[in-house]
C-alpha cells in the first residue's frame, strides 16, 4: 500500500495501525531534518535523543495533518519535527 492510500485509509477510521505504518514510512524524514539540525545543536546533547524529540514531533505531525489544506506532509512534518526538537 502506498502512502497515499494510507492516508486515505487513516483519514476515514483513524485507525492505529495504519498511523503506525504512515510513521514507519516518514521516519527518513526525521534523520535528513535532525541531519540539517546538527551543527546548531548543543553539543551535549545526545544523537538518540534528539532522534527521539523528533519521532515525537512526527507522531504529532501525522495525528493533526489534513491533507486537504494543500500542504505538503513533508513541510508540515518538518515544522513539528523541529518544533519537537
Amino acid at each position: 500500500m502506498d502512502r497515499e492510500q494510507l492516508w486515505t485509509l487513516y483519514q476515514s477510521n483513524k485507525d492505529a495501525d495504519v498511523r503506525d505504518r504512515l510513521i514507519e514510512s516518514y521516519l527518513v524524514l526525521v534523520k535528513k531534518v535532525v541531519g540539517r539540525m546538527t551543527l546548531k545543536l548543543p553539543p551535549h546533547w545526545d544523537h538518540e535523543d534528539v532522534i527521539s524529540f523528533g519521532v515525537i514531533g512526527l507522531i504529532e505531525a501525522v495525528e493533526r495533518f489534513s491533507p486537504g489544506r494543500g500542504v505538503k506532509f513533508e513541510t508540515f512534518a518538518s515544522i513539528r519535527i523541529k518544533g519537537a526538537i
